[in-house]
Parts: C-alpha cells; structure tokens; sequence
C-alpha cells in the first residue's frame, strides 16, 4: 500500500496498539514515541498553512496546562531548585507528544470506524494474553501470587496495561452503542491484572456509559461476570485483592506507603509554582493530582481538575458517539486519584489518540 495523504486515516489505527503494546526500546523512549517522531513530518506543513484554527474548552485548557508545566520547569531549574534536569525534559516531553499524537490524529479524517476496530482488536489480544498466563500459572507453576501483564512483554507494567485496558474498552463500549462485551473482556484482564486502581476507574466509567444509555440488563452482567471471576478464579491471581484486608488490619502495605510520600510531598512543594516537572521519581506521587500539584503548583493542580472537567461535562461536538468524551473523562479523573495516568505512555498515548479521532471530522 502506498502511504500518502489519502490514506492516513489508517494512521491512528497503527498508532493506538504503537502505544498500548509499545515496548521500550531507549530508557524511557519507546516504540510508540519513534513512531509518532517518524510521521510527525507529514503534519507539519499542513499545521504550518492552517491560518486560523478554533479551540474547544479541552484543547485550551490543555494548552494551558502545558504552559503552566513549562515555566514551572524552567523556574525550578534556574532557582537551583530541581537537578533533574533529564527528568524534567522528559516530563514537559511527554504532556507536549501528547498534543502532537492529539493533533496527528485530529487531521487523520474518517477514523471513527477504524479506530474502533483497532481499539477491539487490543482488547481480544490483551484478554487472551490475561488468560493464558493465568493458566499457565494455574497448571504450570505453583506460584502462590502472581498478577498478569506483569512480566514478559509487560515486565512489571500490570498497572499500566490495566489503565490502557480501561480506555479501550470505554472507547469501545462508548462508540458501539454501550454493547457490554468490551466492559466484560476488560473487567476480566483488570481483575486478573490486580490493578485496584483500574479496576475502579473502570467500574465508574462503565457504570456510567450504561446507566446513562439505560442499559440496566449489561450492567448486572458485568457485575456478576466480575464477582464470578472473584470467586472461582485461581488464588494466586486474586490474592492481591484480598491484600486489602490484611492492609486495613495491619496498616501497612503500598497504601500507606502512598499516603506517607504524599505527606511528604505536601510539606515539602513550594505552593504556588510546584517543585518543578521531574524533580522527584514519578513513583513518588502515584497519583496525577498530586504530581501536578508537587511540580507545576495550585496552578497546576487548577488546570488538571479543570481538563476533567472539561472532558466529562463537554458537548457532543463531533461525529462520533457523544458518550467517548465524558466517559474517557470519568476513566482518568478516578484512574488519576492513585496513578500517574497522564505521563503513562500505554495509558495518556490511546487516550489523546482516541480523543484527536472524535476531533477528527468522521463520517463512520
């Protein structure tokens, strides 16, 4: 197939798996960010002639964001304030590749239909993936803990395939008319991966598709799918979810863990600027708000809370289904509470990919 501006509608479609399945390939550089650098030279000339282009409320507000993030990191690094100043280019990287694959995507015309067979292509590998190495470990190994997406592929990223499972099947489920099977597979992968986080941004994103779409009946069912698989899956891939008792009643563990870095992070940011993007480890924060707190300041943490907003309250301005923006909305803002879901490759690159494809003008 020759590539040419006619046919780069099917660029979201490899660029949506670039991402959710993207390994690294250079320290923190992964397949999905080489791919996004390659084409980005096909945009630019048309991004360069566009004389006036109108913003929504989300795409201001992101903007702003960004803005904020950029001269909270050169204020950290002329005051002395933060050292890291690979970390730092890394992060600001990250929140602008993020409106470049936005963007990419936004002049990509006729996505909607493709996207969403790529976005359930996704699910089908990654449930099938989730399953066999859950029996594997059921028949092969006598493991007494493990959780899926965890090794191999995904070495030690269950949480953040989990967080990528939850946009896609929002997606998915959102733009096909609330079918509930893409809520099944996911609920499955997520319970299997031991990821809480996801597992409560999916729940709440899900419960909301179909309640508001008054479909009551798939609702129950991916309920009862989920406590099935509670009960009967093996214990080895569901003990980290009976973690949660021996947590309360201990009090220790990665909750308090979390709460006790958060203390920390909160005694020690300067108020209004933040300590500056990259200035500590991103496992120090766990959590979107507080990340954006600690290294941009109030402003932004204002500007974050601000885009959720502005995602789950927004008007169906586009031709896709006018249920993907609110719902992808409520997935970040729960999944935002304890992950860092907005610099998580796997997780921010399909979502900016999926929300550039319902800026896109589609006719699927």
């Amino acid at each position: 197939m020759e590539w040419n501006w006619k046919n780069r509608k099917y660029l979201p479609s490899l660029l949506l798996p670039a991402f959710v399945f993207s390994p690294p390939v250079l320290g923190p550089v992964r397949l999905g960010d080489l791919l996004a650098a390659a084409v980005l030279a096909w945009f630019i000339p048309s991004w360069i002639r566009a004389r006036a282009i109108r913003l929504n409320a989300m795409e201001k507000i992101y903007l702003t964001l960004l803005m904020i993030s950029s001269v909270a990191a050169l204020i950290s690094l002329a005051t002395g304030m933060n050292e890291r100043g690979a970390g730092c280019a890394l992060m600001v990287g990250r929140l602008a590749e993020l409106a470049v694959l936005y963007c990419i995507t936004a002049h990509c015309s006729e996505t909607a239909g493709t996207l969403r067979m790529s976005a359930v292509a996704c699910i089908v590998l990654l449930l099938a993936w989730s399953l066999g190495e859950m029996a594997y470990i059921q028949f092969f190994t006598v493991t007494e803990y493990h959780r899926v997406f965890n090794s191999g592929v995904f070495s030690g990223e269950a949480n953040h395939v989990a967080g990528a499972l939850v946009i896609l099947s929002v997606f998915a489920t959102a733009s096909i008319g609330a079918s509930s099977w893409p809520a099944l597979a996911s609920f499955v992968s997520i319970l299997l991966s031991g990821s809480r986080a996801s597992f409560a941004a999916a729940a709440v994103s899900h419960g909301r598709i179909l309640i508001v779409m008054r479909r009551y009946r798939e609702l129950l069912l991916v309920a009862a799918v989920g406590l099935a698989l509670l009960v009967f899956a093996p214990y080895g891939t569901i003990s980290r979810w009976k973690d949660i008792l021996q947590v309360r009643r201990d009090y220790s563990g990665p909750h308090v863990d979390r709460l006790t870095s958060w203390t920390i992070v909160l005694r020690e940011t300067p108020v209004l600027t933040g300590a500056g993007p990259g200035s500590r480890p991103s496992s120090v924060y766990e959590s979107c708000y507080m990340m954006f707190y600690a290294e941009s300041g109030l402003c932004g943490l204002a500007a974050y809370v601000a885009l959720m907003g502005a995602m789950i309250f927004t008007r169906n301005e586009y031709g896709l289904a006018k249920h993907v923006v609110p719902a992808l909305g409520v997935a970040l803002a729960v999944l935002s509470l304890s992950a860092n879901a907005l610099i998580i490759a796997r997780v921010a690159g399909a979502a900016a990919i999926i929300l550039g494809a319902v800026r896109a003008p589609s006719r699927s």
